[in-house]
């Protein structure tokens, strides 16, 4: 039986904290888990980046968390160093 893993922020939180649908939406596809989770950490880099370019520099920061925390928590090392690099780039 597989163990479940659980973030330390509860997948509401994200969502509250963003003010998005789509961010309840990324946080229902980890925790249903399978192939979908997969682009859940690359996806929220992402959003993170299109607040960073508009200069909305806490709600970057907020999507860069929560996608460094998804991606560590899968293990995907690569993905990890590029989040790190953007958050590097905040002001």
């Amino acid at each position: 039986m597989k163990s479940e893993k659980r973030l330390p922020i509860p997948d509401a939180t994200l969502a509250i904290a963003a003010g998005s649908a789509a961010a309840y939406v990324l946080c229902w596809m980890y925790e249903v888990g399978g192939a979908s989770q997969l682009g859940v950490p690359t996806t929220l880099n992402n959003i993170g980046g299109v607040y960073h370019a508009q200069g909305l520099y806490e709600q970057a920061l907020e999507y860069y968390q929560a996608a460094l925390l998804i991606a560590r928590d899968l293990g995907l090392s690569s993905l990890e160093k590029t989040v790190m690099h953007n958050m590097e780039d905040l002001p």
